[in-house]
């Protein structure tokens, strides 16, 4: 796990085989957006899987997203 800082809010990130955690300290209520490089290692078409979001005190409030679709590799 490395810490980091974006726009005042400070957070751990840990990439594992199934993939990747984020853990803050404190969140501001608002709307926000988390964005990480990820590294391509094979070309095709493959599903993202969902993000969820968890309080950890109080893990009946959280939230998630839809999964998706990412294609990699040579496009025409």
């Amino acid at each position: 796990m490395n810490q980091q800082w974006s726009r005042g809010i400070g957070y751990y990130l840990a990439h594992n085989d199934v993939g990747t955690d984020l853990y803050i300290d404190y969140l501001p209520s608002g709307k926000h957006v988390i964005r990480y490089s990820l590294k391509v290692s094979q070309n095709g078409t493959f599903t993202s899987g969902y993000a969820k979001v968890e309080s950890m005190y109080a893990p009946e409030f959280s939230a998630h997203t839809e999964g998706g679709k990412v294609v990699t590799g040579q496009h025409n």
